[in-house]
Protein backbone atom coordinates (compact mmCIF):
# COMPACT_ATOMS: atom_id res chain seq x y z
CA UNK A 1 0.00 0.00 0.00
CA UNK A 2 1.13 3.10 -0.92
CA UNK A 3 1.67 6.27 1.43
CA UNK A 4 -0.61 8.17 -0.42
CA UNK A 5 -3.11 5.49 -0.03
CA UNK A 6 -2.44 4.84 3.37
CA UNK A 7 -2.67 8.75 4.31
CA UNK A 8 -6.34 8.97 2.42
CA UNK A 9 -7.60 5.36 4.81
CA UNK A 10 -6.30 7.28 8.03
CA UNK A 11 -8.58 10.85 7.05
CA UNK A 12 -11.06 7.89 6.13
CA UNK A 13 -11.33 6.41 9.60
CA UNK A 14 -11.00 9.83 11.27
CA UNK A 15 -13.73 11.68 9.13
CA UNK A 16 -16.04 8.98 9.84
CA UNK A 17 -15.02 8.35 13.57
CA UNK A 18 -15.85 12.12 14.08
CA UNK A 19 -19.41 12.24 12.67
CA UNK A 20 -20.11 9.08 14.66
CA UNK A 21 -18.72 10.90 17.96
CA UNK A 22 -20.29 14.09 16.77
CA UNK A 23 -23.74 12.03 15.95
CA UNK A 24 -23.15 10.71 19.67
CA UNK A 25 -22.16 14.02 21.52
CA UNK A 26 -25.58 15.63 20.05
CA UNK A 27 -27.88 13.19 19.48
CA UNK A 28 -26.87 11.16 22.10
CA UNK A 29 -27.21 13.83 25.03
CA UNK A 30 -30.45 14.93 23.42
CA UNK A 31 -31.87 11.23 23.08
CA UNK A 32 -30.80 9.89 26.28
CA UNK A 33 -33.21 12.66 27.87
CA UNK A 34 -35.52 10.33 26.60
CA UNK A 35 -34.01 7.25 27.21
CA UNK A 36 -36.37 4.68 25.28
CA UNK A 37 -35.83 6.74 22.30
CA UNK A 38 -32.29 6.30 22.29
CA UNK A 39 -31.77 2.59 21.61
CA UNK A 40 -34.13 3.30 18.26
CA UNK A 41 -31.65 5.52 17.02
CA UNK A 42 -27.96 5.12 18.10
CA UNK A 43 -26.90 1.82 16.86
CA UNK A 44 -28.06 2.26 13.30
CA UNK A 45 -26.41 5.51 13.43
CA UNK A 46 -22.81 3.73 14.34
CA UNK A 47 -23.98 1.30 12.16
CA UNK A 48 -24.12 3.74 9.17
CA UNK A 49 -20.84 5.19 10.22
CA UNK A 50 -18.89 1.70 10.48
CA UNK A 51 -20.32 0.47 6.62
CA UNK A 52 -19.28 4.01 5.28
CA UNK A 53 -15.68 3.53 6.23
CA UNK A 54 -16.19 0.18 5.38
CA UNK A 55 -17.66 1.32 1.87
CA UNK A 56 -14.74 4.01 1.18
CA UNK A 57 -11.42 1.42 2.53
CA UNK A 58 -12.84 -2.09 1.57
CA UNK A 59 -11.19 -3.12 4.66
CA UNK A 60 -12.75 -4.71 7.31
CA UNK A 61 -9.90 -2.96 9.83
CA UNK A 62 -11.92 -0.13 8.74
CA UNK A 63 -14.54 -0.71 11.49
CA UNK A 64 -12.37 -0.80 14.15
CA UNK A 65 -10.29 2.19 13.50
CA UNK A 66 -13.39 4.35 12.60
CA UNK A 67 -15.14 3.05 16.34
CA UNK A 68 -12.01 3.69 18.31
CA UNK A 69 -11.87 7.62 16.77
CA UNK A 70 -15.92 8.30 18.18
CA UNK A 71 -15.28 5.97 21.44
CA UNK A 72 -11.78 8.34 21.45
CA UNK A 73 -13.40 11.51 21.73
CA UNK A 74 -16.32 9.99 24.01
CA UNK A 75 -13.30 9.21 26.62
CA UNK A 76 -12.33 13.40 26.57
CA UNK A 77 -15.47 13.59 28.99
CA UNK A 78 -12.90 11.97 31.73
CA UNK A 79 -11.39 15.29 31.59
CA UNK A 80 -13.74 16.91 34.22
CA UNK A 81 -13.27 15.68 37.06
CA UNK A 82 -17.35 15.86 38.53
CA UNK A 83 -18.20 12.75 35.87
CA UNK A 84 -18.14 9.63 37.25
CA UNK A 85 -16.16 7.57 34.94
CA UNK A 86 -18.61 4.93 34.57
CA UNK A 87 -20.60 7.48 32.94
CA UNK A 88 -17.80 7.63 30.25
CA UNK A 89 -15.77 4.45 29.46
CA UNK A 90 -18.78 2.29 29.78
CA UNK A 91 -20.58 4.37 26.81
CA UNK A 92 -16.77 4.17 24.92
CA UNK A 93 -16.96 0.63 25.20
CA UNK A 94 -20.29 0.21 24.11
CA UNK A 95 -18.88 1.80 20.65
CA UNK A 96 -16.53 -0.66 20.74
CA UNK A 97 -18.79 -3.58 21.13
CA UNK A 98 -20.79 -2.03 18.65
CA UNK A 99 -18.22 -2.10 16.25
CA UNK A 100 -17.22 -5.59 17.24
CA UNK A 101 -20.72 -7.23 16.12
CA UNK A 102 -20.35 -5.68 12.85
CA UNK A 103 -17.27 -6.61 12.04
CA UNK A 104 -18.01 -10.17 12.84
CA UNK A 105 -21.68 -9.79 11.30
CA UNK A 106 -19.51 -8.82 7.53
CA UNK A 107 -17.06 -11.40 8.36
CA UNK A 108 -19.87 -13.92 8.81
CA UNK A 109 -22.08 -12.77 5.97
CA UNK A 110 -19.87 -11.34 2.95
CA UNK A 111 -20.69 -7.81 3.32
CA UNK A 112 -19.46 -7.40 -0.65
CA UNK A 113 -22.66 -9.03 -1.48
CA UNK A 114 -24.76 -5.84 -1.01
CA UNK A 115 -27.94 -7.93 -0.19
CA UNK A 116 -28.81 -9.21 3.67
CA UNK A 117 -32.16 -10.81 4.72
CA UNK A 118 -33.72 -9.07 7.75
CA UNK A 119 -33.01 -12.57 9.90
CA UNK A 120 -29.39 -11.83 9.01
CA UNK A 121 -29.26 -8.10 10.46
CA UNK A 122 -31.34 -9.26 13.40
CA UNK A 123 -28.07 -11.30 14.15
CA UNK A 124 -26.06 -7.92 14.39
CA UNK A 125 -28.77 -6.07 15.91
CA UNK A 126 -29.19 -8.37 18.46
CA UNK A 127 -25.74 -9.62 18.87
CA UNK A 128 -24.28 -5.91 20.19
CA UNK A 129 -27.09 -6.08 22.93
CA UNK A 130 -25.71 -9.82 24.07
CA UNK A 131 -21.99 -8.67 24.17
CA UNK A 132 -23.67 -5.41 25.97
CA UNK A 133 -25.37 -7.63 28.49
CA UNK A 134 -22.61 -9.91 28.93
CA UNK A 135 -20.19 -6.72 29.42
CA UNK A 136 -22.39 -5.60 32.48
CA UNK A 137 -22.41 -8.93 33.86
CA UNK A 138 -18.91 -8.78 34.32
CA UNK A 139 -18.65 -5.12 36.17
CA UNK A 140 -21.34 -6.22 38.62
CA UNK A 141 -18.23 -6.62 41.01
CA UNK A 142 -16.50 -3.39 40.22
CA UNK A 143 -17.12 0.62 40.46
CA UNK A 144 -17.44 0.69 36.76
CA UNK A 145 -21.41 -1.20 37.33
CA UNK A 146 -23.24 1.62 36.33
CA UNK A 147 -26.77 -0.54 37.55
CA UNK A 148 -28.01 -1.25 33.78
CA UNK A 149 -28.83 -4.76 34.90
CA UNK A 150 -31.37 -3.56 37.31
CA UNK A 151 -34.39 -3.08 34.76
CA UNK A 152 -37.53 -4.57 35.03
CA UNK A 153 -38.11 -7.43 32.85
CA UNK A 154 -40.38 -5.14 30.29
CA UNK A 155 -37.36 -2.47 30.28
CA UNK A 156 -35.01 -6.00 29.50
CA UNK A 157 -37.72 -7.15 27.06
CA UNK A 158 -37.87 -4.18 24.85
CA UNK A 159 -33.87 -3.85 25.19
CA UNK A 160 -33.83 -7.22 24.01
CA UNK A 161 -36.53 -7.57 21.49
CA UNK A 162 -38.52 -4.38 20.18
CA UNK A 163 -35.55 -2.49 20.13
CA UNK A 164 -33.88 -5.29 18.18
CA UNK A 165 -36.22 -5.35 15.56
CA UNK A 166 -36.68 -1.81 14.80
CA UNK A 167 -32.68 -1.37 14.61
CA UNK A 168 -32.88 -4.22 12.29
CA UNK A 169 -35.51 -2.44 10.03
CA UNK A 170 -33.49 0.93 10.24
CA UNK A 171 -30.22 -1.02 9.18
CA UNK A 172 -32.03 -2.69 6.63
CA UNK A 173 -33.39 0.57 5.11
CA UNK A 174 -30.01 1.93 4.71
CA UNK A 175 -28.78 -1.17 3.25
CA UNK A 176 -31.49 -0.71 0.59
CA UNK A 177 -30.99 2.67 0.11
CA UNK A 178 -27.51 2.13 -0.37
CA UNK A 179 -28.36 -0.20 -3.10
CA UNK A 180 -29.89 1.79 -5.03
CA UNK A 181 -27.61 4.31 -4.69
CA UNK A 182 -29.47 6.68 -2.45
CA UNK A 183 -26.74 8.69 -0.47
CA UNK A 184 -27.64 11.16 2.39
CA UNK A 185 -27.80 14.73 1.11
CA UNK A 186 -24.59 15.64 3.33
CA UNK A 187 -22.03 12.30 2.05
CA UNK A 188 -22.46 14.47 -1.72
CA UNK A 189 -20.94 17.33 0.07
CA UNK A 190 -18.86 16.28 2.50
CA UNK A 191 -15.97 13.54 1.89
CA UNK A 192 -12.31 12.09 3.65
CA UNK A 193 -9.80 14.52 3.69
CA UNK A 194 -7.44 16.27 5.88
CA UNK A 195 -9.84 19.58 6.11
CA UNK A 196 -12.48 17.62 6.66
CA UNK A 197 -11.72 15.25 9.11
CA UNK A 198 -10.06 18.16 11.43
CA UNK A 199 -12.51 20.40 11.03
CA UNK A 200 -15.16 17.32 12.09
CA UNK A 201 -12.67 16.02 15.04
CA UNK A 202 -12.38 19.57 16.54
CA UNK A 203 -16.01 19.93 16.50
CA UNK A 204 -16.94 16.04 17.68
CA UNK A 205 -14.52 16.79 20.74
CA UNK A 206 -15.88 20.31 21.30
CA UNK A 207 -19.55 19.02 21.43
CA UNK A 208 -18.32 16.10 23.74
CA UNK A 209 -16.38 18.65 26.23
CA UNK A 210 -19.54 21.18 25.73
CA UNK A 211 -23.14 19.14 25.69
Amino acid sequence: MSNKSESKHVWTFIFWGSLWGLAEATFGSLFHILPWIAGFFMFPIGFYFMKKALNDSGKLVSIFYTASIAAGIKLTGLFFPFQHPAKVLNPAASIMMEAAAVILFFSIFNYEKGHFKLREILTVTLGWRLIFITYHLALLSFSLYDGFLQMSMITLARFLLFETIINALMVSLFLQAEKSGQEAVFTRFLKPGLINSFVLLTAAVAAELVL
